[in-house]
């Protein structure tokens, strides 16, 4: 039965006065100028003197008539452009005429200097006309007329010698990358000494025929794979698209009766819950927020993990997959910032020193969550910022630098930025793993262990540290308690693991070289706009196989790791807009996406793990919306999932093919082991609260 918490004397009494659930002891605490190169032998020019005349055309002195530069009491004489000095010329001097017209070749006006030429100091002629080759047009000393061999006669570009270009005579002849004679370094067929890791060619594709200027190909980086251009994502548009969500389906009614179970320290015997968003939340503009956006009424993930979360307590939460966990967390988290009337701007301040860090496993993922956070705090003080790989460096930093309250970001750039010393968590409150099993497997676990152990990380009882995803196996929940307080809570909804029973799975035994014509067969009896996704393992596949169903006259795209960031986003918004309803993916899109109107999910591969398994096929069937997952099964390569397969379909009380059955039958896999509400410190199965029924014999009643 709903709890009137206004009245409650028991376990949920305001958490700052003990109640609630439980003595939140751990979460009372809780709460960063370009130089001109001088061809070689031409003369330096006088500043202020026009750049051809000789430095003494005319050897002809003629009579001064006229201070060239005004009276001759010097009230307007501007003296000397290289500072102090005599009247008129600055060359000699004397008045009456200007430096270029000097009939005395005197001092350069670079000061001192001999006459005219500043070679040899004669006048009569310039110095790229000297014909004695004297001193270096440096200033004195080196070498005669050629800079590179030294002899006179000639101008280095036109030394047959081939000397040293460097400067000051001697070193290798022509070419400087093998020291012959006879070309020119671009054209070296050798690589020459101390140039054994110099490529041939263009030094950008490492292709002969062309220079690095002239190459039209993209700069290649270590690996020998194309740099990614540098993209600075676009800001978010304040149009109606922002409240653009997925609406609820015809099964939504259907959440109340699902079993919710909270297991932990000092739980109530029937756990609260906030009925409605106008319980839970005061601010404005998270209700209007919610109003635009068309969410009316909560999910059972967020009824109860919304009041454990303002109850102050470290949570790990599983639900499946489209049931709403992402409002869970940073609606709680707007709330709680909005109610500190210290909080501050941060603008320009370094390091930047964020209230809260969500962290995700993938950088679309990391995105959906920011817009979310925008979407329900735009026009407030409350600042949301992101940081994800792939994206310009200095962008994000720049956009840091304006403040951040809430910061949602990947594993790689955030530990970036911590090491740069551009935000550390030393005014952290809440820690957030989206995904978290995901977050806390061997892929990432060493990454989140460093983020956990860096110097300006709070100890765990003195931060509020949050973990929602759609499964959680047991060797994952041990590994994850590492970073929660013993006391955590453990919040499942429906069953542990399971797959959304609104999906409707469908199993087809294939072999691999018939599922491209099995795929096409199956797109051509589907309606032309209905959005799809199809799931591969393999980066190249995904490729290929949206290039083959372009070339068959659909409307295909891909993603997957090795595009471009620009490129990943610009085939999710042709997907989420209808403009390529079919979308080739690898796992970066499997978890947590939200769009909607998805269809059909096709597993063309089936991944190698379950988990991988309930969540792509969790991209459809979202909020009570029916949808369709059909996965080709080939023998020679997924014999080892089947048993599994064959759990996950029978959970959701759909049939599962004779062939599968028994091939589950003759694996050697142990299953995938469904046990209901598991929690692995035990008492799963006491504070269980079904809604409106404890006893469920209908399995499409107790999932989504």
């Amino acid at each position: 039965m709903p709890h009137d918490s206004s009245s409650s004397s028991g376990f949920f009494d305001d958490a700052s006065s003990g109640g609630g659930w439980g003595d939140p002891s751990p979460s009372e605490t809780k709460h960063k100028s370009n130089g001109s190169k001088q061809d070689s032998g031409d003369s330096w020019p006088s500043g202020g003197d026009d750049d051809g005349g000789s430095w003494a055309e005319n050897t002809t002195t003629t009579e001064s008539t006229t201070d060239t530069w005004g009276s001759q009491s010097g009230s307007n004489d501007r003296g000397s452009s290289r500072g102090g000095g005599g009247k008129g010329c600055f060359k000699c001097g004397e008045d009456g005429h200007m430096s270029r017209e000097c009939p005395t070749g005197g001092g350069s006006s670079r000061g001192g200097g001999g006459k005219g030429c500043f070679k040899c100091g004669e006048d009569g002629h310039m110095s790229r006309e000297c014909p004695t080759g004297g001193g270096s047009p440096r200033g004195g000393g080196g070498s005669k007329g050629c800079f590179k061999c030294g002899e006179d006669g000639h101008m280095s570009r036109e030394c047959p010698t081939g000397g040293s270009s460097n400067g000051g005579g001697g070193g290798s002849k022509g070419c400087f990358k093998c020291g012959e004679d006879g070309h020119m370094s671009r054209d070296c067929p050798q690589e020459g000494e101390g140039n054994e890791n110099r490529s041939k060619g263009c030094h950008k594709c490492n292709k002969e025929g062309h220079m690095a200027r002239d190459c039209t190909e993209p700069s290649l980086d270590a690996d020998g794979k194309p740099r990614p251009p540098l993209y600075k994502p676009p800001d978010i548009e304040e149009d109606d698209s922002l409240f653009d969500s997925v609406s609820t389906g015809e099964n939504f009614s259907r959440f109340d009766s699902i079993p919710c179970n909270v297991s932990g320290q000092d739980v109530p015997k029937e756990p609260e819950r906030y009925e409605t968003f106008e319980e839970a939340f005061t601010s404005e503009t998270i209700l209007n927020g919610l109003k635009q956006t068309k969410i009316l009424k909560p999910t059972p993930i967020q009824k109860y993990g919304m009041r454990i979360v303002m109850a102050g307590r470290d949570l790990m939460a599983c639900a499946q997959t489209g049931s709403g966990k992402t409002l869970a967390f940073i609606l709680p988290i707007l709330q709680d910032l909005f109610n500190d009337k210290s909080l501050q701007t941060n603008y320009g301040q370094t390091p930047q020193t964020p209230s809260a860090v969500i962290v995700t496993p993938t950088r679309e993922l990391a995105v959906q969550i920011y817009r979310e956070l925008y979407k329900y705090s735009k026009g407030s003080i409350v600042k949301s910022q992101i940081i994800y790989g792939g994206t310009s460096v200095g962008h994000q930093r720049a956009k840091l630098s304006e403040g951040v309250h809430i910061l949602v970001g990947t594993v790689g750039r955030i530990l970036d930025f911590l090491d740069r010393d551009v935000f550390n968590f030393s005014n952290l409150k809440y820690f957030v793993l989206d995904e978290a099993d995901r977050m806390i497997d061997q892929g990432f676990l060493p990454d989140v262990r460093k983020m956990m152990a860096h110097p300006t990380m709070p100890p765990k009882e003195a931060r509020q540290t949050l973990m929602f995803s759609a499964t959680f196996a047991e060797e994952i929940q041990r590994v994850a308690g590492e970073f929660l307080v013993p006391n955590y809570l453990f919040l499942t909804v429906g069953i542990l693991g399971a797959a959304n029973s609104d999906v409707e799975q469908n199993i087809i035994k294939v072999d691999k070289f018939s599922k491209r014509e099995k795929l096409a067969e199956i797109l051509k009896s589907s309606d032309d706009n209905d959005k799809t996704m199809v799931f591969v393992e393999a980066k190249k596949t995904a490729d290929f196989l949206a290039s083959f169903l372009s070339q068959n006259s659909f409307k295909a795209t891909s993603i997957h790791g090795d595009r471009f960031q620009h490129q990943r986003e610009k085939a999710l918004a042709d997907l989420k807009s209808g403009k390529f309803p079919i979308l080739v993916a690898t796992s970066v899109a499997a978890r947590g996406l939200d769009i909607a109107d998805v269809r059909h999910v096709i597993n063309y591969d089936l991944p190698k793990d379950i988990d991988d398994y309930v969540h792509r096929i969790g991209r459809t069937g979202r909020v009570g919306n029916k949808g369709k997952a059909t996965s080709f099964y080939d023998p020679d390569a997924d014999k080892a999932l089947a048993s599994k397969i064959v759990e996950v379909i029978e959970s959701a009380s759909q049939p599962v093919p004779d062939w599968l059955k028994d091939t589950s039958e003759g694996s050697n896999d142990n299953g995938f082991g469904f046990g209901g509400n598991v929690d692995y410190r035990g008492g799963a199965s006491a504070n269980e609260d079904n809604g409106a029924s404890k006893q469920q014999d209908n399995a499409d009643e107790e999932e989504w």
